[in-house]
């Protein structure tokens, strides 16, 4: 028995020399070194004095407890010496895999200790009058977090230990400086928290040696090229930056701990088993949020995800060495704009281009610019044009944004109600109102611009003569946008890169003819063929107006055809429909002039209601032809106006109300009905001219005799 006494004394001036060497975990060694010492000690001298005593059946009794406690001294005994290997820092590790040996044999050894620490202080000797499993937790918290400061302090020492170029070269793909200055942000919330749970923490210290191992590994020149590659790729470290960013959440809320176990899990998967993703995969990336930019940066935007597609296909026809990983990282690069521009609260009302080109998204898209260069230049691509693409794309956001200011600034000007149109952000109450307004609309934020013109426009009701067009202009536009809709979600479910072409194509040319048909709106605001003239020249300028506006509006209709879907209606129906219309207006003002009024012109109000009646039973005649009939039926009302209008000089009046002025008039008239019955019109233009001269003629001698 003292043999045995013996070897339970030397195991523990063992494992007592192992604490003293700063073990990891020494606080916990130190409590079992105590424990056991106190149970060695005790064992002793109840077996002295029942020696002494002569009783032997507690001598037998105090005694068998010294195979119990020379078997744990033997268990810890073993993982103090492994421990005392990593007293001060961790090891460097060969290998990722050599490296979760690492972790695993500390999480082993963790366990052994904790197990052998509780079963000496539960065991059947008088036991400590203190909270001892208390004691025991708050020993074990302090040597897990001594040992996070030790693998936070070799982690800096190892990146610090770089030369500054070389820190500069790793850092441009792989964020290491964001992963280790996020890794000091844990370290600081760990010493700060008290109440923070031992599962949480032993999944923090292995992180905290898990990313020691990676940049270890990730940095050594006699590693595997491919492995280097790997773990100092962008991807690595960008998802490790992730999950770190979710491992401090846990500190405070630990609901999640079993979804980020998983997550480590899985990233320890990705580290053993390098693969490089494909350019397709890659690039796939990018397809789901071209279609949620705001319109401000829409068009430059774009060009950076054009120019990734450019690299991405130079990268499948070249392979370069280094290919798949800038890829990857300038997609990174895009994707991040496109998150922060799809979000941003960008005001519509914000007038100065220059605040919104010095703000930080601008800088941000003039960095990621600046990495693409870099990347064209050193694949020898064409710099130059895509240095004309990205000024393109700043012009035509440019001119978006000054069309879209012009737009609203009229709406406003004119007391156009833009409750329905923009929605105010009431959180922001320190701004103005035109600081706050932002547009909010139901389809994907790149169509948000036209989303806006198509409601303020069914706002604006300024051609009272052509409402076929507008309505069949704007139901055609919400047409190809809803069409559009539906091409984006198609895109990004199924990663359809023609489909985004599709749609990246569609958009700036259907926003191009609302500003087109916007133009044409603000040109005729109030403005009308039957409004009242004090000249011939007036009336003639009213008409060229009227013609002006016409022809622009149907060709927009007819250039909404650039969708895949047809016109529900033919643009020559919807023209006519809306001439026939317009005719049957200045109709009905022309016959307001009774012949009392007008004797002289009966016969031709006459006849201009039987040409009003032919063409409203179906005869058909060609675009020029009704242009034609239309300028007429405006221009004799407006001579009706003049000769009317006892504001107007007598002898202006009576020079358009003269028998030879109503001559020449009933003349074109039955001209006119002639060739409306053979549905043509020949030589109209030298006729028209004709009259328009003669009328223009007798109106400045007028004038001339009035101021003699």
């Amino acid at each position: 028995m003292k043999s045995r006494r013996c070897q339970v004394k030397w195991r523990l001036w063992l494992l007592t020399q192992e604490a003293c060497d700063g073990i990891r975990g020494a606080q916990t060694y130190y409590r079992i070194v105590s424990r056991a010492r106190d149970i060695c000690n005790r064992i002793n001298k109840l077996a002295l004095d029942s020696d002494m005593n002569d009783n032997w059946e507690e001598y037998d009794a105090w005694t068998a407890q010294a195979g119990p406690l020379e078997k744990l001294l033997f268990s810890i005994s073993e993982v103090a010496e492994n421990e005392a290997e990593a007293s001060y820092s961790p090891l460097e590790p060969r290998s990722i895999a050599d490296c979760l040996d690492h972790i695993k044999a500390w999480k082993d050894n963790r366990e052994i200790c904790r197990n052998v620490s509780v079963s000496l202080f539960a065991a059947p000797f008088e036991p400590p009058a203190y909270a001892w499993n208390s004691d025991l937790m708050a020993a074990a918290r302090h040597d897990d977090l001594s040992w996070i400061s030790a693998v936070w302090l070799a982690i800096r020492e190892k990146f610090a230990s770089l030369p500054r170029t070389s820190q500069q070269k790793f850092n441009r793909h792989s964020q290491i400086s964001d992963v280790v200055t996020f890794l000091g942000q844990v370290h600081a919330s760990l010493v700060l928290t008290t109440n923070i749970d031992e599962a949480t923490l032993i999944l923090i210290t292995r992180c905290f040696m898990l990313m020691h191992g990676v940049i270890a590994v990730a940095m050594d020149p006699l590693e595997d090229k491919a492995v280097r590659k790997h773990l100092s790729s962008y991807r690595t470290w960008k998802r490790a930056l992730m999950l770190l960013q979710k491992l401090k959440g846990l500190i405070e809320d630990s609901s999640g701990f079993a979804d980020e176990v998983q997550a480590w899990d899985a990233y320890e998967d990705y580290l053993l088993h390098p693969s490089m993703p494909s350019v397709g995969d890659i690039l796939d990336c990018l397809i789901l949020y071209p279609a949620r930019i705001q319109r401000t940066y829409y068009a430059q935007t774009l060009v950076l995800v054009d120019a990734c597609l450019s690299i991405g296909n130079y990268t499948t026809s070249n392979n370069p060495d280094d290919g798949i990983e800038e890829l990857e990282y300038l997609v990174e690069l895009v994707i991040e704009i496109l998150q922060k521009i799809s979000t941003a609260a960008i005001p519509i009302f914000k007038y100065d281009w220059n605040e919104l080109r010095s703000g930080s998204l601008s800088l941000a898209i003039d960095k990621t610019v600046k990495e693409i260069r870099a990347v064209y230049e050193q694949y020898k691509m064409k710099v130059g044009d895509f240095d004309d693409m990205m000024d393109q794309g700043l012009m035509t956001d440019k001119t978006c944004y000054d069309l879209l200011q012009e737009h609203l600034g009229l709406l406003r000007y004119n007391r156009i109600p833009l409750d329905d149109i923009l929605q105010v952000d009431s959180s922001r109450t320190n701004r103005t109102q035109s600081e706050t307004a932002c547009f909010r609309y139901d389809l994907f934020p790149a169509l948000e611009l036209v989303g806006l013109l198509i409601q303020s426009l069914q706002k604006i009701n300024t051609f009272r003569d052509r409402p076929q067009t507008v309505t069949s202009i704007i139901d055609k536009a919400k047409d190809i946008s809803d069409r559009t809709n539906e091409i984006i979600l198609k895109a990004g479910r199924e990663r359809d890169w023609n489909a985004y072409h599709r749609y990246t194509a569609l958009i700036p040319r259907l926003e191009e003819k609302l500003f087109q048909f916007s133009k044409l709106a603000w040109n005729h605001m109030g403005f009308s063929l039957t409004d009242s003239q004090q000249s011939v020249q007036s009336c003639l300028d009213s008409i060229d107006r009227w013609k002006t506006g016409r022809n622009a509006l149907k060709r927009v209709l007819v250039s909404l055809q650039f969708s895949a879907e047809e016109m529900t209606l033919d643009p020559d129906t919807v023209t006519h429909a809306d001439d026939l219309s317009c005719l049957s207006t200045i109709c009905d003002a022309i016959t307001t002039f009774t012949p009392k009024r007008v004797p002289q012109y009966s016969p031709v109000v006459q006849l201009l209601t039987q040409i009003r009646n032919d063409l409203s039973q179906g005869r058909h005649h060609d675009d020029s032809t009704m242009v034609t009939i239309i300028c007429y039926f405006a221009l004799i009302h407006g001579i009706l106006l003049i000769v009317t209008d006892m504001g107007n000089d007598i002898i202006l009046r009576g020079h358009a109300g003269s028998e030879e002025t109503w001559t020449k008039t009933l003349e074109q008239v039955q001209r006119l009905q002639r060739h409306v019955e053979m549905t043509s019109l020949q030589n109209t233009d030298e006729a028209w001219l004709e009259y328009t001269n003669y009328l223009l003629k007798n109106e400045n001698a007028a004038r001339a005799q009035n101021e003699a």
